[in-house]
Formats: C-alpha cells, structure tokens, sequence
C-alpha cells in the first residue's frame, strides 16, 4: 500500500531567533500531522541563488541532525536551487503521493496590513493539494499540535458547494487522526452583506424580514444534513450556528470555537486572482487564527 506524504516548505537560512523558532513550529507540526496521518515527512527548502554556488556547502547549509532526530518520524530533506514557490508547486503537481502541504507565514496585521507572504499567497492561490498556514498568530503562540489526546477540527462552511471540498477533507481528518468536529456557519454574517448591499443601492424591499428569515431556516436545515453525514460516518460532530451580524471570523474568539486544535474551510475556485479569494475570510481567518488553518479549493 502506498504511503503518503506530508510537504513542509521550511527556510533553513534564517539563523535568527525568530526564524529559528518558527522553523521549529513547522517541523514540530509536520511531523505530528505526519504521524497522526501515518504518513512520510519531506522537508523542502528552495534555495533562488545562481546555479553555480548552489552545490558549495559554505553557502548552502542544511538542517540541524539533531533537530530532525528529536522529531517522531524519519524526515526527508531535499533542498533544490529555484524559487520557493515553483519548487513547492511543481510537487504539488508531480508527486502523486502528496496528501498536505505545510507552510508558515509571518503576515502582517492590522486595517492597511492584512497581507500574507508572497509566498504563502502564491501557493494558496494555485495549489491543487489542501495547504496548512501556520499563521502570525498561531506563530506567536507558539502553536503544538497535541500529540496524545484526540483532536477537534473546526470547519467554516458557507454551506455551499464552495464548501464541500472542504468538508470532505475535514472527514477524511476525523477519520485518521482522529478527532472530533466542530461545523459552523455565521447565518448573521449572509444577512449582514445582504443587508450592506441592499442599504448601499438604497433598495426597498418591504420582504426583507421574510428574506432574513427564510436564510435562517435554509441555513438550519442544511446544517442538519451536515451533522447527520458526519454522524453516519461515525464521527462526533457539533453544529455551530451564529446568527450574530458580524464578520465571521470575528466569532474565532467565542468561547464556544476556543477549544479547536485546526481549522478547515474552502475557497471559491472561480477567483482565480488572490485578492478576490483572500480578501474576506480565508484571508482573515490565516491572519488571526491562533491555530493552524488548513484551506481546500473548491
């Protein structure tokens, strides 16, 4: 039986203290994920230096021995001369045992600076494999992925088809790592763009209320179908409805979400620009998350 593969993107350059723990967050969840999923770990690191000092050791340097002995699975290392994000694409396209790309981003937060890393963003935008971002946040908490009890999968769904990629992903988590999920969908956060488009284009529509309404019980029902398929593959499952008029991820922070040790959520297929993708919430969700966020393209 063929054994898959977990990729971690991991930078052996950066000597400095915090690059130095932020590698070590990345091979630390590689290899736990890698574990849990009983699967092979390769570490990839790119070097985009001109081909002909690529091979000389005084300027490339590899991991640290004794960090990957302390990990709990033999680690692969191949580092390669070429920029950061073709190299990971290109195994991203060619390895056929590939099931998880791992990658960090220190990011940058606030009103003008909800950005990712180039890379990162590059990598999002055009892999075909689900990628798990470590994020600022959960990069400053110094996140672990628990490596003795079970865990618990948080998926954000908007209950579309966007999401079923998805959700199947998450399924297929609960099943091997194990662990338990939590479904949530912000019905509040729908009527609020909807209500922000109908008072911009000064629309009136004496229906709205009925409008609002029938998006609750649409959103209730189809959150019933979820958790009764989940239920029938024998995974404990928590449905988490908000109908709080805000911005979904602001909801990270209830108390109810607090206890999740991995986030998993779609994105639309369609917007092939970043921008339009992570512009609204997967973009959001990577930059305040303090657990990491695995996305699935539709």
């Amino acid at each position: 039986m063929a054994v898959n593969k977990v990729l971690v993107a991991d930078d052996f350059s950066d000597d400095s203290k915090n690059g130095f723990l932020r590698s070590t967050l990345l091979q630390d969840l590689g290899a736990e994920t890698a574990r849990r999923l009983k699967a092979n770990m390769s570490l990839l690191y790119a070097v985009d230096i001109p081909k002909k000092y690529f091979n000389q050791k005084e300027i490339i340097m590899g991991p640290d021995p004794k960090r990957l002995a302390r990990l709990p699975i033999k680690t692969e290392v191949e580092i390669v001369n070429g920029r950061p994000v073709e190299s990971i694409l290109k195994r991203d396209k060619q390895d056929s045992a590939l099931e998880l790309i791992i990658l960090g981003t220190r990011g940058h937060r606030g009103v003008k600076k909800a950005i990712l890393g180039s890379v990162s963003e590059e990598v999002l935008r055009n892999a075909q494999h689900p990628v798990m971002v470590l994020g600022p946040q959960a990069l400053d908490e110094k996140y672990k992925l628990p490596a003795s009890r079970k865990l618990k999968i948080l998926v954000v769904t908007d209950l579309t088809e966007a999401s079923e990629a998805a959700e199947r992903f998450a399924l297929k988590l609960a099943k091997q790592l194990p662990a338990d999920v939590v479904i949530a969908h912000s019905v509040g956060d729908t009527i609020r763009r909807l209500k922000d488009m109908v008072y911009t284009q000064r629309i009136v529509n004496p229906q709205l209320d009925r409008i609002f309404d029938e998006i609750k019980l649409t959103a209730e029902e189809s959150m019933a179908r979820k958790v009764k398929a989940f239920s029938a593959q024998k995974i404990k499952v928590e449905p988490y409805l908000s109908y709080d008029e805000r911005e979904v991820t602001k909801d990270l922070k209830d108390e109810s979400w607090k206890h999740c040790d991995l986030i998993v959520m779609g994105t639309h297929s369609r917007n092939r620009i970043l921008k339009a993708f992570l512009g609204s919430t997967a973009r959001r969700t990577i930059l305040s998350a303090t657990i990491p966020v695995v996305i699935v393209r539709s």
